[in-house]
């Protein structure tokens, strides 16, 4: 239903308009990077048909994890839970938990959540905070979870947990390295790695960086990570084990667009114009595969926010195969063997899958 895409622009447009508002200074199209692989095309190409699973009429499924015969669906609402549970085999929804609030197993700003082994964490970028759970193998029923709070001293755009303890963050403004690794119980930094380079002597570092603002995903073995960058059609894969990267840049190889924008004495933001696009708006990792739903439409466009078509790599940088979806989607998930897509599609508000293996 046309409701649940207005809800999505709603909560999306603002930030845009927010970021308009200021004014432009010195415009930057071209921002170098070295060792970058281009491909202008996919070796394989798919059409995917999607088949609807469950009306999600609690909000907006902003985030999807696949756990075992489990959907997780982390809801983006201005009201009532974060987290609710989907039986894949009963097909019932379980009751709401994580409650919306500033107290204590409560939260505000849940910018992302993700799935560690048998954890689910949550990051509030409001509250400034992780929220762990463990108990996920509850059935839908008696399904009353409790979760664990760790302060975070920093504010990072995005984070994901290489384990139980241990986490990757990007974004951070404090640090001149794109990922550091982190210790969720002493909330200490433990390694930097992926310093940014090149930077155009003209071009303020905050506002580069902004720029380059990126999702972060982990493999599910902890060996290896994943940025997919918002503004440019480019991936970049770090070995976790030597710090070793492989960027991959395409199919549309478009550069980053935007004017900084001074907000502060001596600060910077990236400021969208006309001429910013977006690339990636989510993704999802397995063992296998990176797959990344890719956007490529104008940012002063709503529909920016959306998705229809999903960009599959190997572990090793190389590129797999494009998926063409047959509707707008919002966020996606895997299954842990790669045969089954699902997804949130926001015209309607039905939770999706496809077979697509």
């Amino acid at each position: 239903m046309k409701y649940y895409k207005q809800i999505v622009k709603n909560l999306l447009i603002v930030a845009v308009l927010f970021l308009l508002t200021f004014n432009c200074k010195n415009k930057s199209s071209s921002l170098i990077q070295e060792n970058v692989t281009v491909f202008g095309k996919f070796p394989n190409e798919e059409k995917v048909l999607f088949q609807e699973v469950y009306e999600f009429k609690e909000g907006v499924a902003a985030i999807l994890h696949s756990v075992d015969s489990t959907l997780i669906i982390h809801n983006n609402t201005k009201n009532g839970y974060f987290f609710y549970n989907y039986s894949l085999s009963d097909h019932k929804l379980s009751k709401g938990y994580l409650k919306r609030g500033r107290g204590p197993q409560e939260a505000i700003g849940a910018r992302v959540s993700g799935i560690s082994n048998d954890m689910l964490w949550l990051y509030d970028i409001t509250l400034k905070k992780i929220l762990t759970l463990t108990n996920l193998k509850a059935s839908i029923e008696d399904f009353s979870p409790s979760f664990n709070e760790y302060p975070v001293k920093d504010s990072y755009y995005m984070i994901a947990f290489c384990d139980s303890l241990n986490y990757l963050s990007v974004g951070s403004r404090n640090s001149n390295y794109k990922v550091q690794e982190l210790n969720s119980k002493t909330n200490n930094v433990t390694n930097e790695f992926g310093i940014f380079k090149n930077i155009p002597s003209n071009m303020p570092f905050d506002a580069y960086k902004d720029a380059h603002q990126s999702f972060i995903f982990v493999k599910p073995s902890g060996d290896k990570a994943v940025l997919a960058y918002r503004f440019t059609d480019m991936v970049e894969i770090f070995n976790l084990k030597d710090y070793s990267n492989k960027i991959v840049k395409g199919v549309e190889n478009f550069n980053i667009e935007f004017d900084p924008l001074k907000v502060g004495k001596d600060f910077y933001l990236m400021g969208r114009n006309k001429e910013t696009r977006m690339a990636f708006i989510g993704g999802c990792v397995t063992n296998e595969h990176i797959y990344m739903a890719y956007s490529g439409v104008l940012t002063e466009r709503p529909e920016s926010y959306y998705s229809k078509y999903i960009y599959v790599y190997d572990w090793f940088g190389n590129p797999v195969k494009k998926m063409n979806l047959d509707r707008n989607i919002l966020s996606i998930t895997v299954t842990k063997d790669d045969k089954t897509l699902y997804a949130f599609d926001v015209d309607s508000g039905y939770i999706v899958k496809a077979n697509i293996n």
